[in-house]
């Protein structure tokens, strides 16, 4: 497969090269491949826990931030 890159991020790699980061473009590039999909099943985990978290607020599933707050202080105050 060729892949036409731009001046900029043909610099980026040879940088990256250069830097011992990498031995050589191929593994560059699937090392940003690899970020990218880490990025994506991050998002997804994200979204998931939100429409969760929504979920949880319409069932009135929730305590005030005063509450959480206490609690917080209450177990910092345990642990000095």
């Amino acid at each position: 497969m060729d892949i036409d890159l731009s001046p900029e991020d043909q610099r980026r790699i040879d940088k990256l090269i250069s830097s011992g980061r990498f031995t050589d473009a191929s593994d560059a590039i699937h090392a940003g491949i690899e970020a990218l999909e880490d990025d994506e099943a991050w998002r997804q985990y994200a979204r998931e826990r939100i429409a969760r978290g929504l979920e949880d607020v319409k069932a009135g599933r929730v305590v005030p931030g005063d509450q959480v707050i206490e609690r917080l202080r209450a177990a910092r105050l345990k642990r000095a």
